[in-house]
């Protein structure tokens, strides 16, 4: 079956949507080679290849392998992390650990040796340490992880079927969500990812079942898979007390490399500037943005909200034993 327009249809209502979208276009490139286009169309989102590719021809296989995102191994004696190309938890951990000690000295008007500078910039945390940092707190890696190991562990043939039946639904516009395969792990359906399946929304207490409850396609294992592709290319968080906030960029009509390697990883190493407080992050954000587009997209008949339609948002607001 020949193939190159995918679509996606929105169902969460928040960010979940756009880092589905993100996600395909990254599953697509792995794929193919290709490097598609995101764009935002009524009720979905399509993702567009630039030459059409035969779906029966690709390796599905090399996805057994690697799903295309990283494991985070939280403890050492983790037996489920693969063997390589994994992100160590407690290693970054204790980096970023190392770098706050120094500079909390730094502010404390206390001069540094060189010898401390030089460890003040070799123990320069990642740029995206706190988006992995507020997704352990949210316990949001479990499910992650476990997907991740699923995969490694599939039936090759059934993940071959299973991938493919799921994109050829795309590629006809029939929703992700209604074609059953053999591959099916179970996922669960967590708010870091899609703040809108959790409590909190409408208020403090749920207004209709508990995420348990969910029925199995709201929570389907492929939109999840491609929501969890999408997590490094296109989500930030941040720290703001005990609380934390989420931001994601939303495609408007955008190549997806310049939405990942340029807007996105820029955008989040710039952010970690940011003078911290929910309405701050918001401005600030949307200007940055801005300015990204100017210095990056080719001058043409389009507005910045052409390229990209906005910034989706979630707080997370401690409750002392959760956060909603």
């Amino acid at each position: 079956m020949k193939a190159q327009t995918f679509t996606l249809w929105k169902r969460s209502g928040g960010y979940g949507d756009a880092l589905a979208a993100i996600g395909l276009a990254r599953l697509l490139y792995v794929l193919t080679g290709q490097n598609p286009l995101v764009r935002e169309e009524p009720g979905a989102f399509a993702v567009v290849l630039p030459e059409p590719v035969d779906l029966d021809a690709l390796d599905y296989g090399r996805l057994r392998h690697n799903p295309g995102y990283r494991y985070v191994r939280l403890k050492a004696d983790d037996d489920q992390a693969p063997e390589s190309d994994f992100l160590d938890y407690e290693k970054e951990r204790a980096r970023y650990v190392a770098w706050r000690d120094l500079r909390k000295k730094a502010r404390a008007g206390r001069a540094l040796s060189d010898e401390e500078r030089r460890q003040l910039e070799a123990a320069q945390p990642r740029s995206d340490w706190g988006l992995w940092q507020s997704l352990n707190v949210l316990q949001a890696l479990g499910t992650y992880n476990k997907l991740h190991a699923a995969f490694r562990n599939a039936h090759p043939q059934e993940l071959v079927e299973a991938v493919k039946a799921k994109l050829a639904a795309m590629a006809q516009g029939i929703p992700v969500w209604t074609v059953d395969t053999a591959f099916s792990p179970v996922v669960s359906a967590v708010q870091a990812f899609n703040p809108t399946v959790g409590k909190g929304i409408n208020r403090p207490k749920p207004d209709g079942a508990p995420v348990a409850n969910l029925p199995k396609t709201y929570a389907d294992w492929f939109e999840e898979y491609l929501r969890y592709l999408g997590v490094e290319a296109g989500l930030c968080a941040y720290g703001l007390g005990e609380d934390y906030k989420f931001l994601a960029v939303v495609p408007g009509r955008v190549d997806a490399a310049v939405l990942e390697q340029v807007l996105i990883r820029e955008f989040r190493a710039l952010s970690q500037r940011f003078r911290y407080g929910s309405i701050l992050l918001d401005i600030q954000s949307a200007l940055e943005l801005a300015k990204l587009l100017l210095h990056h997209v080719e001058a043409g008949d389009w507005t910045p909200r052409d390229v990209i339609r906005g910034v989706q948002a979630a707080y997370f607001k401690s409750l002392g034993s959760g956060r909603a």
